[in-house]
């Protein structure tokens, strides 16, 4: 395996409200915007393939390409082009 990523995630994310939630788990809760399954395909070193899943009729597969900027670290921003779709501009994460 090349890829030490690959394998099956969940995918959360979370309405940016910076009221803490005092611990409360509903507030918590409440700051859920999407969940979602997450799946990276083993791949050249430097190579992303994967998919994001919301439902049967909502997936967008994903490619893309790492950039190693530090030495230290094995990639450290991966662009991504989501590839079922019309051409798109670049997502740098």
């Amino acid at each position: 395996m090349s890829n030490p990523f690959a394998g099956t995630w969940t995918y959360r994310s979370f309405l940016n409200n910076p009221t803490p939630t005092g611990g409360d788990p509903a507030k918590l809760a409440a700051l859920l915007f999407a969940e979602g399954t997450w799946t990276l395909r083993d791949a050249e070193a430097n190579v992303f393939d994967g998919e994001l899943s919301f439902g049967a009729n909502d997936v967008m597969d994903l490619k893309g390409v790492g950039h190693r900027l530090n030495p230290a670290y094995p990639l450290t921003r991966i662009s991504l082009v989501k590839a079922d779709a019309e051409p798109q501009p670049t997502i740098s994460l």
